[in-house]
């Protein structure tokens, strides 16, 4: 079982997916990965370039005095400091003069460089990186490689697998039983329970729960004082007359108070709101909160109170009857600020209201790792990406955890703009050990070596 990447004896970079070792294709010619940290492609005199056991390249590579073209890639080599540097390459229609100024000149000059292979005019490839399109859905991460293979692979969650991730595995299983639909999500699967089918319908999380159709639950009048019998597939609900309340209508509204003197761990539910009930162990001594009075209690969000079983419940197993139902989190008296002490109720519990069931930005801290799921208009959960292969956190962009650096500056990502900029080295905002290459309009990450950073001016990793 592996337990992080690595560059194996032959300088192949294996990846470590799942605790198993996933061979990557190769660098270009005339490259090899890096022996640490990133194990990027770097040209071969690199002193950092992998050596394959028995090669007769010396570990240690000499130091350079001037500079010079790689007679292999025909890349120009800056000699900074004693070490090689790949400099920008040449427009697509040029090369490398193999001497003197190392100048950019037509191809059929007759000092200019020829590659190892000889030279092409085959297709250009103006966008070497695969994974740009982001082709791993669910939250996949995208490994790819750089030309001439140009292909990618995607490492998917547990959730989710196929060649872009875009199959859901929990419902491979068929969880739902009863006929029940199954759909995946990114925390697992929801069942679609059949409803009314010869006199009964299906609910729970897996449609594993039978019970009567509605028509027969009220058929027993259950609801007293002239109350309201509402059926559902839990079971019922009374509305009741104004000065009732209670599951069946039983007790007059001043009855509350009598009965928690009778007894003190009766729970009623509250008659105008559906989240709310009466604990009557729950006695306010000192002072009754703000939007509560005595004995008064609330679920906590998103749960409903359940008249039928006297506990707070997942709210699609209560049925509220003319109860006051809440989406918004902020509408539950526990939830509402005290004024002048608190951050506003939307930071803890942003709305999904008129939203359909997914995953959404924190409508209150936007370019962040923060982001929430929502579910019937409720408001779930607050959740935050991980980090990227560089260690930076990644943001939720475009309903997916994306990396930093696949977020443009401009909408507040660590992207640069190579058309802008041109070819050359930039170093990366804050972080001065990192920078980054534009070739051909592409940007590429690179980190120094510890305990190197990079310099802006000389446009290479020093001691500084």
């Amino acid at each position: 079982m592996c337990v992080e990447d690595k560059v194996d004896g032959d300088c192949n970079f294996m990846k470590c997916v799942h605790g198993m070792f996933i061979k990557m294709p190769g660098c270009p010619a005339g490259q090899r990965h890096q022996k640490y940290p990133d194990f990027a492609c770097v040209l071969i005199e690199d002193p950092d370039a992998c050596v394959p056991d028995g090669s007769s390249i010396p570990l240690t590579q000499p130091k350079c005095t001037e500079d010079k073209v790689n007679e292999i890639s025909c890349t120009f080599m800056k000699c900074v400091h004693g070490n090689f540097i790949a400099m920008p390459g040449c427009p697509n229609t040029l090369r490398h003069r193999k001497d003197g100024d190392f100048a950019c000149v037509s191809l059929d000059h007759p000092d200019v460089c020829v590659p190892a292979g000889g030279l092409t005019t085959d297709k250009i490839i103006t966008d070497p990186d695969p994974c740009k399109s982001n082709p791993c859905l669910n939250g996949g991460n995208c490994i790819g490689s750089l030309p001439p293979q140009q292909t990618y692979m995607c490492v998917c969650n547990s959730a989710y697998s196929g060649q872009n991730c875009e199959i859901g595995n929990a419902c491979l299983n068929r969880p739902c039983l009863n006929g029940g639909s199954c759909t995946g999500t990114s925390d697992g699967y929801i069942c679609h329970c059949l409803q009314n089918v010869n006199g009964f319908s299906y609910h729970g999380p897996n449609c594993e729960l039978k019970s009567q159709s509605l028509s027969k639950v009220c058929a027993d009048l259950p609801c007293r004082n002239g109350g309201t019998c509402h059926a559902s597939t839990t079971g019922f609900s009374c509305t009741c007359y104004s000065g009732f309340t209670g599951q069946f209508c039983e007790l007059s509204s001043s009855a509350i108070t009598d009965q928690c003197q009778t007894s003190s761990s009766s729970r009623i539910a509250d008659a105008e709101e559906c989240q709310r009930f009466y604990d009557c162990s729950l006695v306010y001594t000192i002072y009754v909160p703000l939007h509560f009075k005595q004995h008064l209690d609330e679920c906590i969000y998103p749960q409903m109170f359940n008249d039928i079983t006297n506990k707070c419940d997942n709210f699609t197993n209560v049925n509220c009857g003319s109860r006051k139902v809440f989406v918004d989190g902020c509408d539950y008296s526990r939830n509402k600020p005290v004024p002048g002490h608190s951050e506003p109720c939307t930071i803890a519990y942003p709305s999904c209201r008129n939203k359909d069931d997914g995953l959404y930005e924190h409508p209150n801290k936007q370019m962040t790792p923060n982001y929430i799921k929502c579910f019937m208009e409720r408001m779930m959960g607050i959740y935050q990406c991980g980090e990227d292969q560089y260690g930076v956190k990644k943001y939720f962009y475009k309903g997916i955890c994306t990396s930093q650096y696949q977020i443009p500056k401009p909408e507040g990502g660590r992207l640069i703009d190579c058309v802008s900029l041109g070819d050359g080295y930039y170093p990366d905002d804050g972080i001065t050990k990192r920078y980054i290459t534009c070739i051909n309009n592409v940007a590429t990450v690179h980190d120094c070596n510890y305990p190197l950073e990079f310099s802006p001016v000389y446009k290479a990793c020093m001691f500084l």
